[in-house]
């Protein structure tokens, strides 16, 4: 066989070589790790930036609520009326709400009683109301701006005039109603006075002989600062918020 004949022969052989059933195995199962290795990062990117929006979000929402609501309640001359106030009786599933009023307009006379059309489109009694127990998602999960300051309970939030407006996605809500009166400060004395102490205090910041356990007999006339609690949820995301107002106007 010449030497041309033989370098055919081994060009024909290296032509029709291919690869093994073992090496086909070998490259697909790399293949498979590097994609599941790529999709893994691509998920935990993307629930990331989801995480981080719904952050954002919870952020927004409440601090814009916070702010519109010590806003108003450093205006206040007086806090009005008070249902589910913290304490031992405090329920987390039962209707909460604080009423107030103020002088928003500065005409020098405070509350819905003012004469006037501002009054009417501005009012100046307003109830914040938050409702855990409420028939529907949306009601539940919204702060509610009432334009008229309670005297007493009422069935729901979404009364009349009422809007939904401070915040969404609401999972809890509770205000903590305190006082300047310090010497009240004695059950336990903390250097923080608790209605609940001014309740127990005697006239003139609470009742004569026993406490009765009810803020708006004479305690709710001696609140002077307030820390307001929620919680957001959103995307099985839950955070927490505090801020404390001192009522600047009270009289």
């Amino acid at each position: 066989m010449s030497s041309l004949d033989w370098l055919r022969q081994d060009c024909r052989r290296r032509d029709e070589d291919g690869y093994t059933l073992v090496e086909v195995l070998v490259a697909g199962s790399i293949f498979m790790v590097l994609g599941a290795m790529l999709l893994t990062t691509l998920v935990a990117a993307a629930q990331s930036s989801r995480s981080t929006r719904t952050r954002h979000d919870l952020n927004e929402e409440a601090r814009n609520s916070l702010n519109r609501m010590a806003r108003e309640l450093r205006q206040a001359d007086a806090i009005t009326y008070v249902l589910n106030a913290d304490g031992p009786a405090f329920s987390s599933t039962a209707l909460t709400t604080v009423s107030l009023r103020a002088d928003f307009n500065r005409d020098g006379c405070s509350g819905n009683a003012c004469s006037g059309t501002d009054v009417a489109n501005n009012p100046e009694d307003i109830t914040y109301c938050y409702d855990p127990s409420a028939p529907t998602a949306t009601e539940r999960e919204s702060l509610w701006l009432i334009p008229v300051g309670l005297t007493a309970a009422p069935p729901s939030c979404n009364t009349s005039g009422a809007r939904p407006i401070l915040a969404g996605h609401v999972g809890a809500f509770r205000i903590e109603y305190r006082s300047n009166d310090y010497l009240y400060d004695n059950a336990p004395a903390d250097g923080v006075t608790t209605w609940r102490e001014l309740d127990a205090g005697g006239p003139p910041v609470g009742d004569a002989g026993a406490p009765d356990g009810n803020i708006n007999t004479n305690a709710v006339a001696h609140v002077n600062a307030l820390v307001i609690h929620i919680s957001m949820t959103g995307n099985e995301i839950g955070q927490d918020y505090q801020t404390q107002v001192d009522l600047r106007n009270q009289l």
